[in-house]
């Protein structure tokens, strides 16, 4: 693709820009949704997951013989496995910007904001769990000396657009998985699969992960260049 003039341009006039640029990516380096293997692959924040395993397991350790306790901890079991997916290996916040896993909407709306308004660029994204968070506690209670197990082999974030966000919650699926998920031999992209047109990338080995690390200037440096 030849070089795209950026020099002067409006919110439809950059939308068209950057699906332009992006359409390219996808067609010339035939990039392809994720599969199940990929996301269920060794967690990108793996040492971070396990340190916040071990403190979990610490806390539950404590309250095994007390339902009270126990039902104190559920009150803040929550943020652990929510830094399980957003914290990266050295525990700071990456919960969009440094996530692996984005749908193609995602990519095309976060990429599109950075030209039009770069201070609202994740307005409209969603940091969605693979297997609800609700879900994982009950597992956690129900199998407290696994829970290392369990966070390194189910706390899997991909990021959604709201919308793709709604329509998880439309079928009910925002706290659920649908009929038939087994937790022996997991599908983590289940709930997505069920609705039509969410496909799942994996950003970290092509050019989208330069772009969606890229500031705004750098951003248009790099589609002028090509």
């Amino acid at each position: 693709m030849g070089r795209i003039a950026l020099k002067k341009y409006n919110k439809n006039h950059s939308q068209l820009i950057m699906k332009e640029y992006l359409n390219n990516i996808f067609y010339s380096h035939k990039l392809q949704p994720i599969k199940n293997d990929d996301i269920c692959a060794e967690a990108f924040n793996f040492s971070e997951q396990q340190r916040i395993a071990t403190l979990l397991m610490g806390i539950m350790k404590n309250c095994l013989q007390d339902e009270q306790l126990k039902i104190t901890a559920n009150s803040f079991m929550r943020p652990f496995f929510w830094y399980a997916t957003e914290n990266n290996n050295i525990g700071k916040s990456c919960k969009y910007v440094g996530q692996p896993f984005w749908s193609k909407k995602a990519i095309y709306q976060y990429l599109i904001a950075k030209l039009d308004n770069y201070h609202s660029r994740e307005k409209g994204l969603r940091h969605e769990h693979s297997i609800p968070i609700k879900l994982l506690i009950q597992k956690a209670w129900e199998f407290p000396t696994e829970v290392s197990s369990l966070i390194r082999k189910y706390s899997r974030a991909v990021i959604l657009t709201k919308e793709e966000d709604d329509s998880l919650k439309k079928l009910g699926l925002n706290s659920n998985m649908p009929d038939g998920f087994n937790w022996e031999n997991p599908n983590l992209l289940m709930r997505y699969e069920s609705i039509s047109g969410i496909e799942i990338y994996d950003t970290r080995y092509t050019l989208l992960n330069q772009l969606i690390y890229a500031k705004r200037d750098e951003l248009k440096e790099i589609i002028q260049s090509r």
